[in-house]
């Protein structure tokens, strides 16, 4: 009996067979209704996501919209021609110029201080009460103290220093400081000599003087001069050193003593010398005022200017000049603007956190309601121009790309229009050159910004656009927010570099 053998054709079904196609099958099955469930899963996350951002997104705009609708009314201003100027400002705290101290020798003795810091003052007003006991002791030293000066110039009179002033080295002339007619002590406080003399070594040394007037000079520079060369022969020298000081202490003692009878012709009371303020009162019974000559009982101003210093960054400190005009504001006691004038410029800079800066004075008349220590906020103008066509600083919304303004509004509805892309010149806090896209007398509508956190993406008053930012992110290049325009945007639609959309 032969064997069948078959080669070709499926292979016959078992029970194992089918057992393991079916296991196949379920297998397939439930992979196929994992993956649908993860697909349908993340659709919802997807779809939550997107209901909670755009959620969001309405939110805020709701805030804000109410926020600028809280805060801010819409606004129009016509273009017109006028001066502007690019400007530096600063602020800081006010004090009196020309401030003097009262003083009265130390050995007087105050009874009582009849002011106040901050006080207006009229000439001859009272000042302090003095113990009349202590202003005639005081009187009668100041006396003594010049009689015992007058002693002393005397014999000072005889200390005549010597006529001529030689070399006491053999070398070059150098350098000659001193001519005919100088004084000697002038000539030494300003160079500390009056010549130079070269070594031969190469060392210099310097000629020294004492008292006296240069009659002649008697070499010149380049000369050879040996010890005992005369090199100026002097006038007037018996004015010798200890006599010009003796002399000085005798003129102030006699200021002292006139100030005291004057003190004491007055009563006893120290006198306003002019009309003006007390800045501070200086004297306290608490302190030892013994060992010196004077003390201070008030320091008083004229009224006349105050001034107040300001921090300028190192970027625009160079464009600031002594001469400059500036307009003053002083919060505390209104809203007008003060001429002031740039009166100072620092030198020395003051750095913090990176940032470099200077001060600059800015000097104005004293008005009314001033006092020292109050904040001024002034404005330095920089670069004028005159007969520029002018808006509101907060008319103008840019984009990296360009810049535009709306020149209509509809209060029903409240949308802008009229979008039209111009060129803008320099401009200040509050006002904008346009050089171009603008005529005079067109009207731009606005609102002005207030610290809004959408107000530098060109937007009026700062309101963001009810679509957000393409894909959620701040535009780039000239490129709006996919939501559009306020209002819409003019029919003719946006300027280039910009996207069009609907308003909020």
């Amino acid at each position: 009996m032969g064997v069948f053998s078959r080669k070709d054709g499926p292979a016959p079904q078992t029970p194992e067979t089918d057992r393991d196609e079916a296991l196949f099958s379920s297998l397939q099955k439930k992979k196929k209704d994992r993956k649908r469930r993860t697909v349908r899963t993340v659709i919802i996350v997807v779809a939550v996501l997107a209901l909670v951002l755009t959620f969001g997104v309405l939110r805020l705009r709701r805030r804000v919209q109410m926020s600028v609708a809280s805060n801010s009314d819409v606004s129009s201003a016509r273009a017109e021609r006028g001066s502007i100027s690019t400007t530096v400002t600063g602020s800081g705290t006010l004090a009196d110029v020309d401030e003097e101290e009262i003083t009265i020798p130390a050995n007087v003795v105050i009874d009582e201080v009849l002011v106040k810091a901050n006080e207006k003052v009229r000439e001859g007003d009272e000042l302090a009460t003095l113990d009349k006991a202590s202003l005639l002791a005081a009187m009668e030293t100041m006396q003594s103290e010049i009689q015992s000066l007058d002693s002393q110039i005397n014999s000072a009179r005889s200390d005549e220093v010597s006529s001529t002033i030689t070399s006491g080295v053999e070398g070059t002339v150098t350098q000659l400081y001193a001519i005919s007619g100088d004084l000697v002590t002038d000539v030494m406080a300003e160079h500390g000599c009056l010549a130079e003399i070269q070594l031969k070594n190469g060392q210099t040394i310097r000629v020294m003087g004492l008292a006296g007037t240069i009659a002649k000079v008697n070499t010149d520079v380049g000369n050879k001069v040996f010890s005992g060369s005369v090199l100026f022969i002097l006038k007037d020298t018996w004015f010798s050193a200890n006599y010009d000081a003796y002399v000085q202490q005798r003129q102030e003692k006699e200021e002292y003593l006139l100030q005291l009878m004057q003190l004491y012709r007055n009563g006893g009371v120290l006198l306003a010398p002019y009309d003006g303020s007390v800045s501070s009162v200086d004297y306290d019974e608490e302190n030892d005022y013994s060992g010196v000559e004077k003390y201070t009982v008030v320091t008083m101003s004229p009224d006349r200017q105050m001034e107040v210093a300001i921090s300028v960054d190192e970027a625009n400190i160079l464009s600031l000049e002594v001469g400059q005009k500036a307009s003053v504001t002083v919060s505390s006691i209104g809203s007008d603007k003060y001429s002031g004038t740039v009166t100072e410029i620092g030198k020395t800079a003051t750095s913090s956190s990176g940032v470099t800066r200077y001060s600059a004075t800015i000097t104005l008349d004293k008005a009314e309601g001033m006092l020292p220590g109050m904040t001024a906020r002034a404005v330095v103008s920089i670069h004028g121009v005159d007969d520029a066509l002018i808006i509101p600083v907060d008319a103008l919304h840019q984009t990296s790309a360009s810049s535009f303004v709306y020149t209509s509004y509809d209060r029903e509805t409240g949308e802008y229009g009229g979008l039209k892309e111009v060129q803008a010149g320099i401009s200040n806090s509050e006002s904008v050159e346009i050089l171009s896209g603008l005529e005079e007398g067109e009207t731009v509508w606005y609102v002005e910004k207030k610290d809004n956190p959408f107000a530098s993406f060109g937007y009026p008053g700062g309101e963001a656009p009810s679509g957000g930012f393409n894909g959620g992110e701040r535009p780039s290049g000239g490129g709006m927010p996919s939501g559009g325009y306020p209002g819409g945007g003019p029919a003719g639609g946006p300027p280039s570099g910009m996207g069009g959309g609907t308003r909020p």
